[in-house]
């Protein structure tokens, strides 16, 4: 009868050890879908995820698995799940803004804060695809407003268009291309067969069915809602040699007489996003030293909406240089838009595996 009591006593002790382990540890452990997952708010446990808001969302899975949280459908993905999957998931309700994260993990160079380098961690969620984040941006509103905003680029090409069909209106809000991106490509729509859509030297239609690829321009959708309607720099210069710091400044001097959602990447962002130079002294055909330190290099020749000259406008070519291409050829293009400032990050770590989840 002793032994036995001095057993009890034991398991006793065991168990109050592990309540006061749980205690002091501060988790709560709930099964969700076969899942253990310790939830809390503000450092403070809860017993079920929180309703949408404006919140910050942590999420460790330890070596058990990969967890994310996906800011548009409000739930955990868990991804190369390896054992019992164990997360500890924080909702914070002082969510970083995006703007603000971007200004503080880069430098300015006096025309915006810009990812520059070979492998940024600049990838963002937008449109329910990869796209990257240039930088925080100098630019003017619809309403005359100059700001910055954070200005992102769709990671892969959608094509190759042409720039202009007339070859005579090359400043972007006039341009055949402009037209197809804001209002079939920001739309939805199935443009294939149409003039905006149109290829090398007008001679047949590329396939620009963007049902399924473009940005929704319903009022709600979430991620349409969070583009600004801006104007575009479309200042021109033609010379090759033009410094990058000096083009950037011709570039801003000339606005597109009209706003749009939708454009490109000028010339001059590239340069910028190009490490270990002197951007006042690097002129553009010389990009093509230092293709490996720059992360917009790598879709062949694309266009950017730089004017330079008559029937031309400035490319990024499959060298690494900025040159000039005839605006009637067919070049890849990568949509780019303005970000609202009230946009904010709800979960990643910007890295290709993780990238920022976005809301507003």
């Amino acid at each position: 009868m002793k032994n036995k009591k001095i057993v009890v006593i034991i398991i006793i002790i065991l168990s109050l050890i592990t309540i006061l382990s749980i205690t002091k540890n501060n988790k709560k452990y709930i099964m969700r879908d076969g899942m253990m997952l310790a939830l809390s708010l503000d450092g403070s446990s809860i017993t079920s995820f929180p309703e949408r808001g404006e919140y910050e969302v942590s999420v460790d899975c330890g070596d058990t698995a990969v967890g994310k949280w996906l800011a548009e459908e409000w739930n955990l993905a868990i991804e190369d799940i390896t054992e019992n999957i164990k997360c500890n998931i924080n909702f914070s309700t002082n969510p970083f803004i995006l703007k603000n994260k971007v200004e503080s993990i880069n430098t300015t160079n006096n025309n915006g804060y810009r990812y520059s380098g070979k492998q940024p961690n600049n990838w963002i969620w937008f449109n329910r695809e990869k796209w990257r984040i240039i930088g925080s941006v100098p630019v003017t509103l619809a309403n005359g407003t100059q700001t910055h905003l954070v200005k992102i680029i769709r990671s892969e090409s959608i094509g190759g268009l042409i720039f202009d069909s007339s070859a005579t209106n090359l400043k972007w809000g006039s341009n055949t291309l402009y037209t197809l991106l804001n209002t079939k490509y920001y739309g939805k729509v199935d443009a294939t067969g149409t003039n905006p859509c149109l290829g090398y030297q007008t001679t047949g239609y590329p396939l620009c069915n963007y049902e399924e690829i473009g940005i929704s321009s319903s009022g709600d959708d979430y991620y349409g809602r969070m583009i600004k309607d801006v104007y575009w720099n479309v200042g021109a210069v033609s010379d090759t040699s033009t410094k990058i710091s000096v083009l950037y400044t011709s570039e801003s001097e000339t606005k597109s007489s009209i706003t749009g959602k939708i454009g490109l990447m000028s010339a001059s962002d590239y340069g910028y996003a190009t490490s270990r130079i002197t951007y006042s002294s690097v002129e553009l055909s010389s990009l093509s030293s230092y293709e490996q330190n720059n992360w917009l290099y790598g879709q062949g020749n694309e266009w950017t909406l730089t004017p330079s000259g008559s029937y031309a406008a400035f490319n990024l070519h499959y060298d690494g240089k900025i040159g000039n291409a005839l605006v009637f050829y067919g070049l890849a293009v990568r949509p780019v838009v303005y970000l609202n400032s009230s946009v904010y990050i709800v979960s990643g770590d910007g890295t290709e595996g993780n990238p920022y989840q976005i809301a507003m």
